[in-house]
Formats: structure tokens, sequence, C-alpha cells
């Protein structure tokens, strides 16, 4: 299996954003738009129920599921322009419908794997401490032990990143699409979460920009025209335009690399 370069993938990324911007760029805001208007509907009423002295399951959290679903199919779609020459919107919006169901069916399977590898790690730890301690363990070490249940996640998510493309390239069963995916990330495992680290400073950046920078330039148009809902509004049509920017770049990038990896 071959491997690739981080910054040849990045400068053939921005050569192909600049080149299809015109046609990318509205399909980005299109499916991925939609899916963070869900997710900044559903993580305050989530983050709210958190910290109250009696959490309970919010009814938002039930727009987490239309969010991921269009967030998938946004990968896909994207995968397809970026890696199949001459293709159109509508062709691209089509396989990606005919292919969704087994990325589906895949990340399903994939997932449940990761949630009982990681409820084995923490029995296993718990029973550990249990033992060598002869005693229940402290709060402190508890919340230890619970951030192990994400480490087969993220172990799962790394080396499954390029499994939209897979699915939607490939147009393989479910079973196949997954070993696919697993066996192109095998070499490459350390420059994927590179990917995943930088895409998660630039999420963190573009929240900073959105809060302190974009936050503060509306606060003032509000104070200086006396309407409030019109900058709001303009502010949400940009933050959304911010993130589906950072969605559509790192669609584009893990696409390119699953073309350069699946070339080799």
């Amino acid at each position: 299996m071959t491997s690739f370069s981080l910054g040849s993938v990045w400068e053939e990324t921005i050569a192909f954003l600049r080149r299809e911007w015109g046609l990318l760029f509205p399909v980005a805001v299109a499916i991925f738009a939609p899916a963070q208007l869900l997710i900044g509907q559903a993580m305050p009423a989530i983050a709210e129920a958190g910290a109250s002295a009696s959490p309970t399951m919010p009814a938002e959290i039930l727009l987490l599921g239309p969010a991921m679903l269009l967030t998938l199919f946004g990968h896909m779609v994207l995968a397809l322009l970026a890696t199949v020459p001459g293709i159109s919107v509508g062709e691209a919006l089509a396989g990606a419908i005919r292919r969704f169901g087994a990325a589906l069916v895949a990340i399903f399977v994939a997932m449940s794997v990761a949630f009982a590898a990681a409820l084995a790690v923490m029995v296993a730890a718990t029973l550990g401490v249990m033992i060598f301690q002869s005693g229940v363990p402290s709060a402190n070490l508890a919340a230890q032990i619970a951030t192990l249940f994400i480490i087969p996640f993220a172990v799962v998510w790394v080396r499954l990143l390029m499994l939209p493309a897979v699915a939607a390239c490939e147009g393989q069963g479910a079973a196949m699409t997954l070993r696919r995916a697993w066996m192109l990330s095998r070499d490459n495992v350390m420059r994927l979460v590179a990917i995943w680290l930088v895409m998660i400073l630039l999420g963190t950046l573009l929240a900073f920009i959105d809060r302190m920078v974009i936050g503060s330039l509306f606060e003032l148009i509000k104070l200086g025209t006396g309407i409030e809902a019109v900058p709001e509004a303009l502010r949400l049509i940009v933050s959304l335009g911010l993130e589906a920017t950072l969605s559509l770049g790192f669609s584009v990038y893990v696409a390119l690399v699953y073309r350069r990896l699946a070339a080799g």
C-alpha cells in the first residue's frame, strides 16, 4: 500500500478548489449548512442538560441523527465530484444516493464494534482497579477510566476516514467497503491522525473567529442600526457559510488522499 505527502495533497486541494469553487461551494452549502444548523440547535440543549443537577436526555439530541446523515451524504457527493472526471452534480447526487445504504451499514457495523471494544476496555479497567485497590474507584479515577471509552471510537474514526469516498467511488457492499477503507489507511495512520488534528484545530479557530470577530462585528452593526433580527440572520448565514467551507475543504482533501492511495 502506498503513502502520500500531506503537503502535496494540500497543494492539489487548493488548486482543485480554486478551479471548481463555483461548482463545489453551492453543493457544500446546500448539504452541510442544514447539517450544521441542526447541530447548532441540538448542542446547546445537550450541554445545558449535561450541566444540570439531574441530567436528562433532551429531545434535541434527535436532531444529531439527520445532521450526521446529511454530513455523510455530503462527503460522498463531494468525493465523487473530486475524483471522477467530468461528472455532473446530478450524477454525483444520484451516485451517492445509490451507495448511501452500504456506507451507512458499514459505519453502523464499525461503530458497533467500537462500542463493544470501548465497553470491554472500561469493564477491564474498572475490574483491574477494584482488584488492585480492593475497593470502588474514586471519582477522579472513575472519570479517567471513562475517558478510555473514547479511544476505540477515535481509532475507528481515523482508520475509516476514507470510508465515504470508498463507498461513493467504488460502489461495493458494506463489508467490502469497510474492509477496503480499513486497508487503505493501514500504512498511513499517523498521516490520517495529522489530518484529524488539523481539522480539529481549524474548527476551533473557526469557532473563535465566529465568536470574537464576526460576533463582535455584528454586535457593532446592531448598536449602530438598532436592528437586531437582520444582523443575527446575517451572522448565521456567514457562520454556516464558513462551516460549509471548512467541511468542503476537508472532504475534498480526504477524497484526493483516497484517490492517491487507491491508485497506488
